[in-house]
């Protein structure tokens, strides 16, 4: 299978490693995995055009999307908030995004220092929804991190054919759905949301609190810029007072 998924991409990573492991080690042992346990799956990065080709034209492939408007709030309240697991995000992109956005003197940083500085500044944990945004803003699509890089730009939908497109608000039915159609589902189950994270996932609502906080200018560049992804994927844009 090949797959594209930045939408309940940690639970994707632990049903991918109990089907390495063939089912004789379940989805619930991979608790604890980072942000580079990509790395031990084969990617297509170092193929051939026909080698490529040919895997595109002969394996499953699917990707998984999230309304653009609640998947930027989520990347901002799981990466540069007070979630634990956030520090690792903060430590690297808060000083770029704060001494991008702010007029802040953020100076680079090595690890031990990092843990000298009492300022909690350097650390980025002072990243403001507003300061993201803008940082957003001033980024190239194409070399935005994965985690808030447009769909469009990540899966490039518009060149793969995908056999299966789903949605992060229906998981994880979309997921078993996957799983039962490549007849898996009686070696691996996709796991709940709540067998390993603190808090549930952000709601449309609360995305909306968030966004409204941004002015009025830097919101509309903000929907612009994910704009294909709400157009390709049937999303509509939050209807806010610009």
């Amino acid at each position: 299978m090949l797959a594209c998924v930045f939408s309940g991409s940690s639970s994707w990573k632990r049903v991918m490693h109990a089907l390495n492991s063939k089912g004789k080690v379940p989805v619930v042992h991979f608790k604890n995995l980072s942000s580079s346990s990509w790395g031990s799956f084969k990617t297509m990065d170092h193929l051939s055009k026909e080698a490529v080709t040919e895997r595109l034209d002969r394996y499953f492939k699917f990707m998984f999307v999230r309304n653009p408007a609640d998947r930027i709030a989520a990347v901002y309240s799981h990466k540069f908030t007070d979630f634990p697991e956030s520090r690792p995000f903060k430590r690297k992109f808060g000083p770029i995004i704060l001494r991008k956005e702010s007029s802040r003197q953020v100076p680079y940083l090595d690890k031990e220092e990092y843990e000298l500085k009492d300022d909690p500044t350097y650390e980025g944990r002072h990243v403001s929804m507003d300061d993201f945004a803008r940082y957003l803003g001033h980024v190239s699509v194409s070399k935005m991190n994965e985690h808030w890089m447009p769909a469009y730009q990540l899966c490039q939908p518009c060149s793969v054919q995908y056999d299966f497109v789903g949605r992060f608000e229906d998981l994880p039915q979309s997921a078993d759905a996957v799983l039962e159609y490549r007849q898996l589902s009686n070696t691996v189950t996709y796991p709940q949301q709540t067998m390993f994270y603190r808090s549930p996932p952000m709601q449309h609502n609360d995305a909306l609190s968030l966004l409204a906080q941004l002015v009025p200018l830097v919101r509309h560049k903000l929907f612009l810029i994910y704009g294909y992804d709400f157009a390709i994927f049937s999303y509509h844009v939050p209807s806010m007072q610009l």
